[in-house]
């Protein structure tokens, strides 16, 4: 696929009652998600990105190619922008077979790079077929093949699967996260699906009420807990890239190391988790921890069913608004972050303060 530039989006819109105002950078390879709660504006940015809406002013630029610039009336119709666009349901040609809506899309032709992307997806066995007679997800991965065979400067997605059954969307994530390893264009999707997030996200743009909140590496960003709304409360939990160190010799556990959330590099944190596809599978991946699934010891020599304990230090903490739980924030060595979640009994009958080291009990 075609190498394109950083995009670069700076645009304000008025729909309605709402005014919509987005400053953003998307880098030029990996997804970035837009995430955030229903009517938060994620469809309408992307919308505005691919000409579907026109901005009231600013600008929109992939590389050195202006798509949208008020001040030098710019405004490149849908067709001139080389955008793909898969919504949330496929949208596909009812009259014509799955060859004939691959082929559809502009500038497609069934040569060995076509072939391949078809072959990635797993649909090279239903090109005869009907579209009536191809499930959800089928359907879904014809619609992605032909947005990427227009062979587009950037992949717009708007929940894409939102509207399958569980293991249908879990067999179609799995064939795009193996896709996108071959493509080379930006990739910017529509979710309010952590477990999206945290299985295909490069990064992560959060929007809430037409604004952009937070942005950057989606450890960074999710982990920061500066952006949750009443209709997206505080869940308390924190993700982190780890890579498999080993599988235990006698039991079903994976032994993980933990990842830098800002250079991706080795800490010597290790956990013990259970022996799953993704750990044998995919290095680097991601896991997340709640809160409420940490608990504190003072001392690191009592004997435990607790297999992960991890020597921390108390950072800070904070009592609950309206509750008698405390979360607490530790850290670990190689910059890693905890949150435990304990009774306020707990904490003052521990007699735990700030600078204290305590070990953290992981389950």
């Amino acid at each position: 696929m075609l190498n394109t530039s950083l995009i670069s989006i700076n645009i304000k819109k008025k729909l309605g009652e709402r005014s919509l105002e987005y400053n953003l950078t998307v880098p030029s390879t990996g997804i970035t998600f837009l995430y955030g709660p229903s009517g938060s504006g994620k469809t309408s940015l992307i919308n505005l990105i691919s000409g579907l809406l026109e901005p009231d002013s600013g600008r929109i630029t992939i590389g050195d190619d202006v798509f949208f610039d008020s001040e030098a009336r710019i405004n490149k119709k849908i067709h001139q922008r080389s955008v793909g666009y898969v919504f949330q349901d496929a949208r596909l040609f009812p009259h014509l077979n799955v060859k004939q809506n691959l082929y559809y899309a502009k500038n497609a032709t069934p040569n060995e790079k076509a072939l391949k992307l078809i072959e990635l997806l797993g649909i090279s066995t239903l090109m005869t077929r009907k579209i009536y007679n191809l499930s959800g997800g089928e359907q879904q991965r014809v619609s992605i093949a032909r947005a990427l065979l227009s062979n587009p400067k950037v992949l717009l997605l708007d929940e894409p699967f939102s509207s399958l059954d569980q293991t249908i969307k879990e067999e179609l994530i799995d064939y795009f996260s193996e896709l996108v390893k071959h493509l080379n264009i930006p990739i910017i999707m529509v979710s309010h699906s952590k477990n999206e997030v945290f299985r295909l996200a490069n990064n992560l743009v959060l929007i809430d009420e037409g604004r952009v909140i937070e942005q950057g590496r989606v450890e960074q960003v999710w982990n920061a807990k500066t952006w949750f709304t009443e209709e997206m409360p505080q869940s308390f939990d924190l993700v982190y890239s780890a890579i498999c160190i080993e599988h235990h010799e006698h039991y079903p556990m994976s032994k993980i190391e933990l990842l830098d959330p800002i250079s991706s590099k080795a800490t010597g944190c290790y956990l013990w988790v259970d022996k799953t596809k993704e750990t044998l599978s995919i290095n680097p991946f991601r896991i997340s921890l709640y809160a409420q699934n940490i608990s504190i010891s003072l001392d690191n020599k009592i004997t435990s069913s607790i297999r992960n304990r991890i020597p921390c230090k108390i950072e800070k903490y904070a009592q609950l608004k309206d509750s008698q739980n405390i979360i607490v924030t530790l850290q670990s060595r190689g910059n890693i972050i905890f949150l435990a979640k304990i009774s306020l009994w707990a904490w003052n009958e521990m007699q735990l303060i700030k600078g204290m080291d305590v070990v953290a009990q992981i389950n």
